[in-house]
């Protein structure tokens, strides 16, 4: 057992454990220690205290002098107290004796591999440098579309860029991230993706403002470093306006025009053609339309041009497009399988 001296210079002190195998930054708990105490005085002290490893053991402070959130690793073993953790005239002689104007937070971590690694390599300082400089933002989702997928966090070589904090279990529309406000708009969307199922070209995204007013964010270079955490954003697909024509191919007539849709980017074909089905129907349009034995065509001129596939996604640049009725089966499946068997031969 450890004798520590106290010379009378008391310091209250704030230790946060960091569990590395969640990236948790546990609640900070207050502590009482000695100004005269060398850091690594302080780390066996707070190995007995909190039942850690002190040879292992990394402590991590913010940087109050500087501007941005910078962690300060607090290594060398013989440093005093003192001089690491008040520095910049935040207490005077005097002062440092009667009066504790702030209580530092030291991140506490003990684990022998992560303390092998380089500082700016080791997961303390990924999960604490992200705990810093991240904010909580409330984000409503447009329908997942088929591609889309979840992935509660993303992780980087340079670190954690969003974390997933929770998830309306109704809807899954509704979530609460904890993201890098580093990050540009570009990088945001990026992130989100694989929970829309469409990319980035096929979204915006919009801030909520006051009186519920949402102001649409457009400069993808811009980080998030004006975003106030606990901000609402919403996510919306972008939408285009295309011109269908029925396609006969044995009528003379064999161009003729339908309707004019309105349809969100990154909807995958089948099911923008289960959208003109139910649409045509609304309308009264006289043509007879399946499922499984129609197909979209580009549209060029007058000309019927390529074939969209069932799991291609419409594209901003659509204008123009073809609805052509099938006698047999969707040739769609026919060359898919045309595919798949030529493959297997």
């Amino acid at each position: 057992m450890y004798m520590y001296m106290f010379d009378g210079v008391g310091i209250n002190l704030e230790i946060s454990v960091v569990d590395l195998t969640t990236g948790k930054v546990g609640p900070a708990k207050l502590m009482r220690g000695d100004g005269g105490w060398t850091v690594g005085e302080l780390k066996q002290y707070i190995g007995e205290s909190f039942n850690l490893i002190s040879s292992s053991m990394r402590l991590l402070i913010l940087d109050r002098i500087s501007s941005v959130c910078d962690v300060i690793h607090l290594e060398n073993g013989e440093s005093s107290l003192k001089d690491v953790l008040f520095k910049g005239g935040v207490f005077s002689s005097h002062k440092l004796h009667r009066e504790q104007l702030v209580v530092p937070t030291i991140y506490v971590s003990s684990d022998p591999i992560d303390f092998l690694e380089k500082y700016k390599d080791s997961l303390m300082y990924k999960y604490v440098d992200f705990h810093f400089n991240s904010i909580l933002l409330d984000i409503t989702l447009p329908p997942p579309q088929p591609e889309a997928t979840l992935s509660a966090t993303n992780v980087t070589e340079g670190g954690t860029i969003m974390k997933i904090i929770s998830m309306n279990e109704e809807n899954k529309r509704k979530i609460k991230v904890q993201v890098d406000k580093r990050i540009t708009l570009a990088q945001l969307k990026k992130e989100l993706v694989p929970l829309i199922g469409v990319p980035p070209t096929g979204f915006r995204v919009y801030e909520i403002r006051y009186n519920n007013e949402e102001y649409k964010m457009e400069k993808l270079d811009e980080t998030l470093i004006d975003i106030i955490s606990g901000s609402k954003l919403i996510v919306r697909l972008g939408r285009v306006r295309i011109k269908l024509y029925l396609l006969q191919v044995n009528n003379t007539n064999f161009c003729k025009y339908m309707m004019e849709f309105i349809v969100a980017v990154g909807t995958a074909v089948r099911e923008f053609k289960k959208q003109i089905i139910e649409e045509a129907k609304v309308q009264g349009i006289d043509c007879v339309l399946e499922l499984d034995k129609m197909r979209l065509r580009e549209k060029r001129g007058v000309y019927p041009d390529t074939v969209y596939l069932d799991h291609q996604v419409i594209g901003a640049s659509w204008e123009t497009c073809y609805v052509e009725p099938l006698k047999g089966h969707n040739l769609n499946i026919f060359i898919l399988n045309c595919i798949a068997g030529f493959i297997f031969w």
